[in-house]
């Protein structure tokens, strides 16, 4: 291993990571894919990426991440003061985002076509595994009214329709490029099968941002798909009118909620309380898991100081999107930081976790974007 170049590094890193990946829809449990990820990727990035330093030279966006990941796992400090086991697995956990982001980077600028080759059999893999979800959810339960719990490890309906719907807008995108018939009706149909998935998660979290990310990705062949994608919605919705009072249900919830949280950070404004703080928020007689905001979940643990990091890299992300888009012809980059944005305006709560769904609608647009430096081009500007 000591002797590993670095074509054979980049080899076997990207088999180690698409397998990693791939992960996300085939575990049927979490703990086992987290340890694939210990030893596939951040073992391989830790002993040997920080030797391909050419990727972060001069490139805002990866400092600016590294400067949130950093200042947000360092408020573990401050937050439970003698702490010393919660220090360490918050600074854990910041790391293993930070590895993913490095791998990601390395990946594409290694070899942006087999990168993006990998991403193509993503979303294939994603549209199987969201079509055998429905057959085998609906075989037993009342459909389409009750709400989908997806299979395998990412059976929380909320984040399973965050990335299902993120693979969705990768669809669409992939069937914007595809050239011939083949590609264009694969893509067509995984679209048609993740947007119903979405759908039937019955998550407002996820159909919105969607909708919205669609829009702006849609381009002369896509608009006809979202046309057709309209049509199912509608139908679902005709057929079970229930299922709009579903989607629509418990939304006063939110402003409680977030008021609350907003309260509980004028006690800690500058700094936050830190990462180690309980995240259930108390409203009335209800008692609920965490803030439903990743902004103000922020806001909570690191102040204004770590709102302040959290927006500035989302600021310099849209910056790059908005440049590498324009080089591109489309609103690809745009699309997908629109909707990880959009996504967690209303929901999630900790941003540093271990492999976890918002990696992929979340931090995987990021860590695409800081591949490369703003003014580059990306893997899919062609």
């Amino acid at each position: 291993m000591a002797a590993l170049r670095k074509p054979a590094f980049g080899d076997l890193l990207f088999w180690l990571y698409s397998l990693f990946m791939a992960g996300f829809f085939l575990f049927p449990e979490a703990p086992d894919h987290y340890k694939l990820y210990y030893i596939a990727v951040l073992l391989p990035v830790l002993l040997y990426g920080w030797k391909q330093p050419q990727l972060w030279r001069s490139n805002s966006l990866f400092w600016l991440l590294l400067a949130y990941v950093a200042y947000m796992s360092a408020s573990a400090l401050w937050s439970l003061p003698g702490d010393w086991s919660g220090v360490g697995r918050v600074a854990w956990y910041g790391l293993q985002v930070m590895v993913f982001i490095v791998a990601t980077g390395l990946l594409q600028n290694d070899n942006t076509v087999r990168f993006d080759t990998l991403l193509r059999a993503l979303v294939c893999l994603a549209a199987i595994t969201a079509a055998a979800s429905v057959v085998v959810w609906y075989a037993s339960h009342a459909f389409p009214a009750s709400r989908l719990e997806p299979l395998n490890r990412m059976s929380h309906s909320i984040l399973a329709g965050c990335v299902y719907g993120f693979f969705a807008l990768l669809a669409l995108h992939f069937f914007q490029l595809a050239t011939g018939h083949v590609g264009r009706i694969l893509f067509a149909v995984a679209a048609t099968v993740l947007v119903a998935t979405v759908l039937l998660t019955q998550s407002r979290t996820a159909i919105v941002p969607l909708l919205i990310a669609m829009l702006l990705l849609a381009g002369s062949r896509g608009r006809l798909l979202i046309a057709s994608l309209a049509g199912v919605l509608a139908l679902f919705l005709l057929l079970e009118p229930a299922l709009w009072e579903r989607l629509v249900r418990g939304m006063p919830y939110r402003p409680a909620i977030w008021m609350t949280v907003l309260q509980q950070t004028l006690e800690r404004p500058l700094f936050g309380a830190g990462y180690l703080v309980p995240t259930e928020v108390q409203v009335g007689e209800r008692s609920f898991l965490h803030a439903h905001s990743a902004f103000l979940a922020t806001l909570r643990d690191g102040g204004a100081v770590g709102l302040g990091l959290l927006l500035g890299m989302l600021a310099m992300a849209a910056r790059c999107a908005v440049r590498r888009d324009r080089s591109g012809g489309h609103w690809f980059y745009s699309a997908l930081l629109v909707y990880a944005i959009l996504c967690a305006v209303p929901d999630l709560d900790r941003l540093l976790t271990r492999p976890k769904e918002p990696w992929l609608f979340f931090w995987l647009p990021l860590a695409l974007l800081a591949a490369r430096r703003c003014g580059d081009r990306g893997a899919y500007s062609n």
